[in-house]
């Protein structure tokens, strides 16, 4: 008796599924990461966009844009007392975040959290601060509680900002100046 057997065994029909397998992990992974860049790209103009609109009556206290921002998030835009301008976006998945800092990374924009901390993108859901000059904004402050928790950082309550002790100094006892570290 002869067999003539046409077609493809178990083996190389699960090897093909497997290799079809990867190529689709492949490509969702690739998709993904696409339509995060998409979305960072649309948010790093939508910051550029209101950073434009930051005009010279701009209050020292958050304000919310007054477009529609392409990439969906809340943004509001704030000129400190130093006359620096700074864009807030609100609730960036750390994907995005992650894709940010990398993009701002050769320009002069910092991208700092709201108690000016250089950002990390370790929260799954993080608000950020742009600076466009690489100095973080200023804190508005009325008491020594509205302060960072910070080793030296005060409230000044003359000007009503939180300020930062100079190197060899840290903020009093009363938490509204600096002292020597060493007297």
């Amino acid at each position: 008796m002869q067999y003539n057997e046409k077609g493809r065994s178990l083996t190389e029909m699960i090897g093909v599924l497997a290799i079809i397998g990867v190529l689709a992990v492949v490509t969702v992974v690739g998709f993904r990461y696409a339509m995060s860049k998409l979305n960072a790209n649309e948010t790093l103009n939508d910051v550029r966009i209101a950073y434009m609109s930051i005009g010279v009556g701009t209050p020292q206290e958050w304000t919310p844009t007054e477009f529609i921002p392409v990439s969906g998030y809340t943004m509001s835009v704030r000129r400190d007392k130093s006359g620096r301008d700074f864009v807030w976006v609100k609730e960036v998945p750390d994907d995005i975040c992650r894709i940010l800092l990398n993009m701002t990374e050769d320009s002069n924009m910092v991208l700092y959290t709201l108690m000016n901390d250089v950002i990390d993108c370790q929260a799954q859901m993080q608000d950020i601060v742009f600076s466009f000059d690489g100095v973080p904004p200023l804190l508005p402050c009325t008491g020594i509680d509205d302060c960072p928790d910070a080793y030296n950082t005060y409230c000044n309550t003359s000007e009503k900002l939180c300020l930062t002790c100079a190197l060899g100094q840290r903020k009093n006892s009363s938490g509204t100046g600096c002292v020597d570290l060493f007297r």
